[in-house]
């Protein structure tokens, strides 16, 4: 399931409570979500997309893999905003630099590539 948050400035906030995703759009201001974890769907072979425009995305919950195999993280932005991931994810995928900025938060393993 994809999701667009779509705002006209500002911040906003958005919880998720084991939500399974293939996408995420993030447009006119910047986004922090958290939660416990968000599932890889299945779709779109166990990749997750997370594009933002000029703003700032921050996923602080876990991502994790589908039960169907190793999931993907593509990350991309349109406009020079940066995802940043800050939950322990422990995906099994690779992850995927399309364009933009990729922030890891602090203590984040390495892993991602």
């Amino acid at each position: 399931m994809p999701i667009r948050c779509n705002s006209t400035g500002g911040s906003n906030s958005w919880t998720t409570s084991g939500a399974t995703l293939n996408g995420l759009l993030n447009s006119g201001g910047n986004l922090t979500e958290s939660g416990s974890a968000i599932t890889v769907g299945a779709n779109n072979n166990y990749e997750l997309d997370i594009i933002t425009d000029a703003s700032n995305i921050t996923i602080g919950s876990n991502i994790v893999d589908n039960s169907g195999g190793a999931s993907e993280v593509v990350t991309g932005s349109v406009g020079g905003g940066t995802v940043i991931l800050a939950g322990a994810n422990t995906n099994t995928g690779g992850t995927t630099v399309n364009s933009g900025t990729l922030d890891l938060a602090s203590g984040q393993p390495s892993r991602h590539q």
